[in-house]
């Protein structure tokens, strides 16, 4: 089984150092707008509404922006130091920090970043959003800016994507921006340039052909499942290109942000990709109107909100398959989700179209390789199969045990059992696969230890 560490890109050559004789990591110089609301030590959201101008300001001047993005730059340029490095914090008042296989690390020679550089590197992804630049000046950018301002100040935080090229290649990134004690700090993920193939993810090969089939044939509802940073995202984007690559069906996403830019070529499928603020309101109303596109296909890339989930069911009557993620571990954890969108009284019939719509259940996690060198693939997987296996859905609020029992017939597989190849093999030691059990108990309520 393949090693990979799928929550980062392969990095390729690393791009060129910056040649400025300030150093790589040459802290920014702050504007004086900027600095105003960075020295300011109240309220954020209260600075945010009297200098509504901050971004504006901080790309108006060439050198102010060429700083920013020689922090970003300098950051890139770390995936050759530390390895497989997944995600980048910029805190207020601290150093640049880099997530890689080993853990969280200090990157010793970034400044200590001034909320002032920080607001720099935002306002620098913020102008390849779309993945080209655009002028700091005009409309789009005033519009850009208030959106972001105004989802800062409304849910004090804010998710975009982005791209940066560099002399070597092309990087893609989530970005999220959250509030804190230290001001607006934001955390960079870096995202996968190249859709992997779902072989390459270490799903076994028989789970793969099941899943694409089903997908491709089948109107249904498909859930993938699995902790923050289990790759869920990159699974589906995996599953979705193998789709447009060899289908015709029209695919809408509605994502939060969009992360995977599906390409034009070679494709079978008319692929629209929508993002959740820019493109639609919520993920309801994306869903909603997705329906009015006529789509095959629908990715929903999260499901938060009993409306949506409603929706969702209502969606596969009509013949549409839906594809959606949550954050449960394990197939029984998932269909106790499933109920807990809804009223006690409304179990029952839930369940009930639950079993005659739900196509699997692929439930995933990260495991830390025996070597330390990366994270492995391990998952759990449910398929719809046969009339037992309705069965065991639609009276898992009376019996639960039974979706347990079905979920070890052949056809399916479990955790443990996932764990124990990756054991068996020497991929993760055996202090791994009991660090990462599923527990299971006679009322269904499971958790994998160690995610």
């Amino acid at each position: 089984m393949p090693l990979v560490a799928f929550d980062a890109p392969s990095p390729g050559p690393p791009p060129e150092a910056p040649t400025s004789g300030r150093g790589p990591f040459a802290p920014p110089e702050a504007q004086p707008e900027i600095a105003a609301v960075a020295d300011g030590a109240g309220d954020r959201i209260l600075q945010l509404h009297e200098h509504p101008g901050f971004l504006r300001e901080a790309t108006s001047s060439a050198s102010w922006v060429q700083d920013a993005e020689r922090i970003l730059h300098a950051c890139l340029v770390q995936m050759a130091r530390y390895g497989a490095v997944s995600d980048f914090d910029f805190v207020p008042g601290h150093r640049v920090f880099v997530h890689a296989a080993g853990g969280i690390r200090k990157v010793e020679d970034s400044p200590v970043l001034n909320q002032a550089a920080v607001l720099g590197v935002i306002a620098a992804l913020l102008r390849t959003q779309d993945g080209r630049p655009i002028e700091a000046r005009g409309d789009v950018w005033t519009k850009r800016v208030a959106h972001f301002q105004e989802h800062l100040r409304d849910r004090e935080h804010y998710d975009f994507g982005s791209s940066m090229r560099t002399t070597s290649s092309e990087h893609r990134f989530r970005c999220h921006v959250a509030l804190s004690q230290a001001g607006i700090g934001m955390t960079v993920r870096l995202l996968p340039t190249r859709i992997p193939e779902l072989s390459e993810l270490g799903i076994p090969s028989d789970v793969v052909d099941r899943m694409v089939e089903m997908v491709s044939k089948r109107a249904g509802f498909a859930l993938i499942t699995g902790p923050t940073g289990s790759g869920k995202s990159t699974t589906l984007a995996a599953l979705i290109d193998r789709v447009r690559r060899q289908f015709p069906r029209k695919i809408v996403t509605i994502e939060d942000p969009i992360e995977i830019l599906y390409p034009n070529e070679d494709s079978q499928s008319l692929v629209v990709q929508q993002e959740v603020g820019r493109d639609v309101s919520g993920f309801d109303e994306g869903l909603r109107t997705a329906l009015r596109k006529r789509p095959d296909i629908i990715l929903l890339g999260e499901t938060r909100e009993t409306c949506s989930m409603d929706t969702c069911l209502e969606a596969v009557e009509t013949g549409h398959v839906i594809l959606t993620t949550l954050h449960t571990r394990g197939t029984i954890s998932t269909i106790r989700r499933l109920l807990e969108f809804f009223p006690q009284d409304r179990a029952k019939p839930i369940l009930r179209a639950a079993a005659d719509s739900l196509l699997f259940v692929l439930s995933q996690g990260l495991l830390p390789t025996a070597g330390g060198e990366g994270r492995v693939l391990a998952c759990e997987f449910w398929r719809t199969f046969d009339s037992s296996s309705k069965a065991a859905i639609r009276n898992f609020a009376d019996n639960p045990a039974s979706l347990k029992d079905d979920l070890g017939r052949t056809h399916n597989i479990r955790w443990s059992t996932s764990v124990s190849r990756l054991a068996d093999a020497g991929t993760v030691t055996d202090e791994t696969m009991r660090q990462f059990a599923l527990d299971d108990d006679i009322s269904g309520q499971r958790e994998i230890r160690g995610l």
